[in-house]
């Protein structure tokens, strides 16, 4: 019973693992586009408002088109996706070092080296300190979820551990 716990706690890890780096691929990519959109617009119309300047009409559309991308990119590094995209690497990679831990002591659980008090030590181990790594490094933020990110996230996790730790028939 104890080693199906910390095989579950494993599992589990190794899939919020997967969620928070596919998250942080998502949020990286997202955040460039955003911003490569708002320059190139901020870059087009410019040109476009010099060569327009004798129209007024056109001047004020195109000057307050300008403005508002300009704020809006401004804005942008205030919301609360920017806090995310800042604590992510962080937590990514501390949960990556807990992963090789756990993964180093699965061999042992699973050999059944270790007691039941041990393994039960084990898994509150890998709980606390997963749960210590998010708390320092998001520190209050809260991730919305994605359930398809999420899926991805367990794809992952099952073709990892299908490939290295197969399932033999007997």
């Amino acid at each position: 019973m104890s080693q199906q716990q910390y095989w579950n706690e494993f599992y589990i890890s190794k899939v919020q693992l997967n969620y928070f780096e596919l998250y942080l691929q998502e949020s990286e990519f997202y955040d460039k586009t955003f911003t490569i959109i708002l320059a190139i617009a901020s870059s087009v119309l410019v040109p476009i408002l010099v060569y327009k300047k004798n129209d007024p009409v056109y001047a004020v559309i195109l000057g307050g088109l300008i403005v508002i991308l300009q704020t809006v990119g401004i804005i942008c590094k205030f919301l609360p996706y920017k806090a995310r995209l800042k604590a992510m690497p962080g937590l990514v990679r501390e949960l990556e070092d807990l992963l090789l831990v756990a993964e180093i002591k699965w061999f042992n659980v699973a050999n059944g080296e270790l007691t039941i008090e041990e393994i039960n030590k084990l898994t509150a181990e890998l709980m606390t300190k997963k749960l210590k790594a998010q708390h320092n490094h998001l520190k209050g933020i809260i991730l919305p979820e994605k359930v398809k990110t999420l899926e991805k996230a367990r794809q992952k996790a099952d073709t990892y551990f299908n490939g290295k730790y197969p399932i033999k028939e007997e």
